[in-house]
């Protein structure tokens, strides 16, 4: 023998559900006889779904004008604080500029640099017409002092 029967078929469920006919009713409807929908109430419920939509519409535009309103507020504020920060930063550099500028300051910071004052003072009279331009349009320091070199010497 080449081995015993199964006691027990595993499969039984499952041969069972598809050898079952399905369990399915037959409702007879009217046909013709049917008696067909008021066309009030069909134009009633027409007339209450485009107010749904246009509602639904308006409150759309609200949120979208409410979500503005709010990303225009917290940009406002970062703008505010951009604001602050710099009004400070000027009133800062203000204050340091009008430290660098002052003569004593400059005077105390040259001689702690082993500076000493000039013994005579020569001034140049320059033409207006000594400044010069480089190629790209921009002011040239180095051209304009040379041609007032030239014309000095």
């Amino acid at each position: 023998m080449a081995g015993a029967a199964p006691a027990y078929r595993y499969d039984y469920v499952e041969r069972e559900r598809y050898h079952r006919a399905p369990d399915v009713r037959v409702v007879r409807g009217r046909g013709a006889h049917a008696t067909p929908l008021n066309p009030q109430l069909v134009t009633l419920a027409k007339i209450a779904a485009a107010v749904l939509v246009v509602i639904a519409l308006v409150c759309c535009v609200r949120v979208a004008l409410t979500a503005a309103t709010v990303t225009t507020g917290t940009a406002s504020d970062e703008l505010s604080t951009q604001i602050s920060e710099v009004r400070s930063s000027t009133s800062d550099l203000e204050v340091r500029q009008s430290m660098l500028a002052n003569p004593t300051n400059v005077k105390r910071e040259a001689q702690g640099l082993g500076m000493v004052e000039a013994t005579d003072v020569t001034s140049i009279t320059l033409p207006e017409d000594v400044v010069q331009t480089g190629a790209d349009g921009d002011l040239s320091l180095s051209k304009s002092l040379a041609v007032a070199a030239s014309q000095a010497g």
